[in-house]
């Protein structure tokens, strides 16, 4: 009797542990920041490398920032350092950030690594292309002060990580 109570023991425990886990796997993806959307299974060419994110001018009651972008990516031994900016995101919104800043450097990443490498983005056909987030895993965050008032006036958060884009 003992060891069939055992058993039963065991078996309530396991189902416990697969409804908490059902509900870890509704949430969404990407931890920290939750929300970003990854797609593992992308098709496509793959580039990696690091993206640094830098979220500033926060007002609105921190509903709206912007953002400056530096985006280091390679392909094979091919490689190169992409800036941009993006104004008026909702920082409390991953995914859209996300999409705002993904938006913002698609042009470049295609001119860079599958168009003609000039600096006119507007002939590479970018629309022609998708691109998605493979892998995005943060191992970097500060959160600056706001008496830093003689660098950064309104504070900012500084975001690094290391991401692979899969572009087909």
């Amino acid at each position: 009797m003992n060891s069939v109570l055992k058993y039963f023991l065991l078996l309530v425990l396991a189902g416990g542990a697969l409804v908490f886990a059902g509900e870890g796997l509704e949430r969404p993806p990407g931890e920290p920041p939750r929300g970003t959307a990854v797609q593992s299974d992308a098709p496509g060419t793959k580039l990696d490398g690091v993206v640094s994110i830098e979220l500033y001018n926060f007002r609105n009651n921190n509903t709206l920032a912007d953002a400056r972008i530096v985006l280091r990516l390679r392909k094979n031994n091919d490689f190169d350092t992409l800036y941009g900016e993006v104004f008026n995101i909702d920082p409390r919104s991953p995914a859209s950030s996300q999409t705002a800043i993904v938006q913002a450097m698609k042009p470049q990443v295609i001119n860079r690594f599958f168009g003609d490498n000039d600096e006119d983005t507007t002939d590479d056909n970018a629309d022609s292309f998708t691109l998605r987030t493979k892998a995005l895993e943060e191992f970097g965050r500060v959160n600056t002060d706001t008496t830093l008032t003689g660098v950064f006036p309104q504070g900012s958060i500084f975001i690094l990580a290391d991401v692979v884009i899969a572009v087909q």
